[in-house]
C-alpha cells in the first residue's frame, strides 16, 4: 500500500459542502487514506459514513489546540470512531503565541499525551513557520515542544512548505528526528517568490524547490509511516492540484520502492 495520504485541510470548503462527493473524488485520485482536519460543520458520524462509502480510512488526525487542554475524552471518542490512534496538535492558537503560552501549551500537551498514550495513542505536533522560528528556552518551538519529558515523546510533524518559509532545509531538519517522525507533510514552495505570500509561492509537488526524492528516500529508510500531501490553496482547482501532486510523488515512491528491492 502507498504511504501517500491526503491531508484534508485543502478540501475544507468541499467537505463543508458535500463530504460524500469530496471523499469519492479523493479516492478516485488514488488515495486510500486521509489525515482528518476537522469535521467542517458535520457530525463525526457523517464524516465516518462518507469516508466508509468512499473506501477511505483515517491514518491520523489534526486536532485543535484547545481540545488537548479541555477535551481529551472527546479526542479519544473520535479516535475510536475513526479507528485512528495518531493525533496531532495542528497549530498553537494566536493568543498562546507568546513565551508563557508556549510553555503552557507544552505543559498541557504533555498532560494530555500522558492520558492518550496510556490508551494506546501517539501524539504529535505540527508547526507552521510563525511558530517554528520562535525560540523558547533556547530552542525553536517545534524542538521545545517535542523534547522528551518524563519519558513522554511528542512526535514532530515537519511540513516541507513551512520549513521552506522558515529558511530551513527539510531533509536536514528531519534527520534530527530519525525514527520519531510518523507523518511528514508534503507541500512544495517556490523560494524565489515572496516567502510570506502563499498565494504566489505555494506550488503543487514537483513544481517548486523541495527535493522530494531525497526526502522520501530518507523517510522510507527511517520508518516514516505516511507522507501527507497538502495543498492549502490552489489556482487550478483543489482536485487538480492534489492529483498532480499525488501522481508526481507516487511515481517517486514506486521508483524508490523498486530500487530498494533490487
Amino acid at each position: 500500500m502507498s504511504k501517500l495520504i491526503c491531508q484534508l485541510y485543502g478540501f475544507r470548503n468541499e467537505i463543508a459542502k458535500d463530504p460524500y462527493d469530496c471523499f469519492k473524488k479523493i479516492h478516485e485520485i488514488g488515495f486510500d487514506q486521509v489525515q482528518l482536519d476537522g469535521m467542517r460543520g458535520h457530525s463525526p458520524q457523517v464524516i465516518k459514513d462518507a469516508l466508509d462509502k468512499a473506501g477511505l480510512t483515517v491514518s491520523s488526525m489534526h486536532i485543535k489546540h484547545q481540545r488537548f487542554i479541555n477535551d481529551v475524552d472527546g479526542i479519544m471518542e473520535e479516535g475510536d470512531l475513526f479507528q485512528c490512534k495518531e493525533v496531532y496538535l495542528k497549530y498553537i492558537e494566536d493568543e498562546f503565541q507568546v513565551e508563557y503560552g508556549y510553555k503552557f501549551t507544552k505543559y498541557a500537551l504533555m498532560k494530555a499525551a500522558k492520558v492518550l498514550i496510556e490508551h494506546g495513542y501517539e501524539v504529535g505536533f505540527h508547526s507552521p513557520e510563525y511558530d517554528f522560528n520562535t525560540v523558547v528556552d533556547g530552542k525553536k518551538v517545534m524542538d521545545y515542544i517535542c523534547e522528551e519529558n518524563q519519558g513522554i515523546q511528542i512526535h514532530p510533524e515537519p511540513d516541507t512548505y513551512w520549513l521552506g518559509v522558515a529558511g530551513v532545509d527539510p531533509l536536514a531538519y528531519c534527520k534530527q528526528y530519525a525514527g520519531r517522525i510518523l507523518t511528514l507533510h508534503m507541500k512544495d514552495i517556490d523560494t524565489s517568490k515572496d516567502l510570506m505570500d502563499m498565494h504566489e509561492n505555494l506550488r503543487e509537488c514537483g513544481k517548486g524547490n523541495v527535493d522530494f526524492r531525497s526526502l522520501m528516500k530518507w523517510g522510507l529508510e527511517n520508518n516514516v509511516r505516511s507522507f501527507a500531501i497538502e495543498q492549502d490553496y490552489s489556482k487550478i482547482g483543489m482536485y487538480e492540484s492534489m492529483k498532480q501532486s499525488y501522481e508526481y510523488l507516487r511515481k517517486i515512491e514506486k521508483e524508490l520502492t523498486a530500487e530498494a528491492v533490487r
